[in-house]
């Protein structure tokens, strides 16, 4: 496949509209870096046009979205903070959801469609291309238009503690009971686990058995549905992740989109409260609590709808 580059010489100086953001030697490094990572990325996952393309190619690529794309995030309109490019400190990220969420607006890179076979980027922020997930843009905005109107009609159920952890009726003849025993409890000592290592105000007040009796009355209040979409999640799939997965991880994610997962209402709240969610929503939403994932939605949809 024969990939076209742009005109040349191809100097890679800052926008005009960057200017007072970011220096040149700022920019040219983001635009390497973004160029490096997305090349690797594309190459492990087996796109056709990755061998055939240099790490030039794609920093032009990248560039040429960025004077494209101007100072908007594509998807809710929102500013993007280019002051913030070759700012990020793992360190300090580590263990701090505030500092992470100081970065949602952060520019990133992202290919426009992830199923192209072509090279062609969109600049937008972390927070929309950790939420765009492996969709296409179309896709995207479909899922946030079903989120948003699914959701605005919903209220969080409670249901009474059933200590026994009984499979619920509605998995009956789905998954058996030991499977589902066994999911119940991986799931428990993992979000234990991450949320006393991330010091969550939740872990502290609680223990693993607290929270594998908070997960199961998520499950029966969810009756076997995405609480974002209201899409029948797949619950046959819990207990096969990793099983004969192919080397295309896009497709096998596509595969298991309503594969149900565990996920907090509110991350930051001290009162332990969960939801059952497709994997797709759960990495759509990322560390947004739920009402603010919804928020976001309803903002992208708008955006559309005005363009």
């Amino acid at each position: 496949m024969e990939i076209h580059s742009l005109p040349k010489p191809f100097p890679f100086i800052v926008p005009e509209f960057l200017k007072t953001q970011v220096s040149n030697a700022t920019y040219r490094q983001w635009l390497n870096v973004k160029a490096s990572s997305l090349r690797k990325r594309d190459l492990k996952n087996h796109k056709p046009f990755a061998n055939a393309t240099p790490r030039n190619v794609y920093m032009q690529r990248l560039h040429a979205a960025v004077i494209a794309a101007g100072l908007f995030d594509p998807y809710s309109g929102d500013a993007l903070r280019w002051d913030l490019i070759g700012t990020w400190d793992p360190g300090a990220a580590k263990g701090n959801a505030g500092y992470k969420r100081e970065y949602d607006l952060l520019p990133t890179a992202d290919h426009v469609d992830p199923d192209a076979t072509d090279l062609e980027f969109e600049i937008c922020s972390w927070m929309s291309n950790t939420a765009k997930t492996f969709l296409a843009p179309r896709e995207f905005v479909a899922l946030c238009a079903q989120i948003t109107a699914f959701r605005s009609k919903q209220t969080i159920r409670k249901t009474k503690a059933t200590p026994l952890y009984l499979l619920p009726a509605f998995l009956k003849g789905v998954c058996a009971p030991a499977v589902y025993r066994k999911w119940l409890d991986t799931r428990a000592k993992q979000e234990f686990k991450r949320d006393s290592a991330l010091k969550r105000p939740c872990a502290a007040a609680e223990s693993k058995t607290l929270y594998k009796q908070a997960i199961h009355d998520a499950v029966v209040a969810g009756n076997g549905k995405d609480p974002f979409t209201g899409s029948a999640l797949q619950w046959d799939l819990i207990e096969t992740w990793g099983k004969a997965a192919p080397k295309d991880r896009t497709n096998r994610e596509k595969e298991f989109s309503l594969l149900p997962t565990v996920d907090h209402i509110d991350p930051a709240s001290a009162v332990l409260g969960f939801e059952i969610c497709s994997w797709l929503v759960n990495d759509s939403k990322g560390n947004l609590a739920a009402e603010e994932y919804v928020d976001y939605c309803g903002r992208v949809v708008e955006h559309y709808e005005a363009l």
